[in-house]
Parts: C-alpha cells; structure tokens; sequence
C-alpha cells in the first residue's frame, strides 16, 4: 500500500468496541508508520 503522509507527524484515532478488530487496525496503521491513539468506548475516547 501507498500513502503519501508525512508518517513520522501523522496520528489516527481508532474508536472500535470490539477487542480483536481495534488491534488488527492498530497494527495495520502502526505498520504504515502512523501513530496510533486507540480507545474501546466513548468513556475511554474523552480520556485521550
């Protein structure tokens, strides 16, 4: 995959309530070498 971002400044958010899909996407980003903030809920999402 190609992407034109500067991934040493770029950052993503992943809001995802199921366990296994927000860590395949996490590592799907982290492996594109963006940075990753993630959360399982809107509680946790106000945390970040």
């Amino acid at each position: 995959m190609n992407v034109d971002i500067q991934a040493s400044t770029a950052r993503v958010l992943v809001v995802d309530d199921e366990p296994d899909i927000l860590e395949l996407i996490e590592l799907a980003l982290l492996r594109m070498g963006l940075q990753v903030d993630r959360a399982s809920n809107v509680q946790k999402l106000c945390n970040i």
